[in-house]
Order: C-alpha cells, then sequence, then structure tokens
C-alpha cells in the first residue's frame, strides 16, 4: 500500500514540475522574447505560432545570414519562405526594413541569431539566442514578431 502511495506521489510531483516548468518557459518568451525553452517543451501550440505569424502581415524585414557556416543557408532560406507565406516583405536592405533579423554560428551551440532594429534607429532593444538547427527558424520567426510587439509598443501602437 505504502508503495502504491509513493509511486502516485511520485507522478502527481513530475506533473506538477512539468506545469511548472511549462509556466516559466512561457513567461520568458511573453517577457523576454526567448521561444526557445517554450517550443523545447510544448508550451506554445502551433495555433499560437500561426497567430503571432499572422502580425508579420504587410511588415518588411530584412534577413541576414554568415555566409561561411555551414547550414545556415537552409535556415535562411526557410525563414525566408515562411516570412513571404505570411506576406511579410522581405527586403535586402537593413535601411528599408522595421526589423533586421542575423543567423550566425553560435559559440554553445551550431547556430545563433540577433534581431534588432535598422541601423536608423537606436538599440533601445534587441533579441539574441543560440539553438540547434530543429529551433532555429521557429525561433528567429518568433523572435521577430516579439521584437515587433515592443517596437509597437514603444510608439504606442498597442
Amino acid at each position: 500500500m505504502n508503495a502504491l502511495f509513493l509511486i502516485a506521489s511520485a507522478i502527481i510531483m513530475a506533473i506538477a514540475g512539468y506545469q511548472i516548468l511549462k509556466a516559466i518557459a512561457r513567461s520568458q518568451w511573453v517577457n523576454k522574447g526567448n521561444p526557445l525553452p517554450a517550443l523545447k517543451i510544448g508550451a506554445i501550440s502551433k495555433e499560437e505560432i500561426i497567430n503571432e505569424l499572422k502580425a508579420l502581415r504587410g511588415r518588411k524585414i530584412a534577413l541576414h545570414y554568415q555566409k561561411t557556416v555551414h547550414g545556415v543557408e537552409k535556415a535562411y532560406h526557410m525563414v525566408n519562405r515562411m516570412l513571404t507565406q505570411v506576406g511579410a516583405q522581405c527586403v535586402d536592405s537593413p535601411y528599408d526594413a522595421e526589423v533586421v533579423a542575423r543567423i550566425y554560428a553560435g559559440q554553445s551551440y551550431p547556430f545563433a541569431y540577433t534581431i534588432d532594429g535598422p541601423p536608423r534607429h537606436s538599440k533601445s532593444y534587441s533579441i539574441n539566442g543560440e539553438c540547434v538547427p530543429r529551433f532555429l527558424t521557429p525561433a528567429v520567426l518568433l523572435g521577430i514578431c516579439h521584437f515587433l510587439k515592443q517596437l509597437d509598443a514603444e510608439r504606442g501602437r498597442v
């Protein structure tokens, strides 16, 4: 009887721990623009990701990548294709864009990314992260969404 109670308690503790991790990961995405923890443990649903990407329609985004890093070009094309599919306008010059995303080699993980404003604006806010190839495309896309939300909030367009 005691063994059954211990097993049931362990299962309940594991579920509670998972729910706490999920809440922490979600708050990191909402507050800091870091979607990686939330993507890894499924704290963001596919529907939420699709809703986030709808906000990119009509926005001008410059996307650049470090050409000397193996695998980055494929990620660049995947992000670029997704931006085009959701109706964002991909521009070549960072001066014509609302947001600039860069993909390059990471130090701890294979890839890193930076999302910030165009050179004409002061860089009061930026998003930086590193990840494995599997999470690079959604991390960059969601990072762009989060950056634009912050930009709109600063401009009073909430």
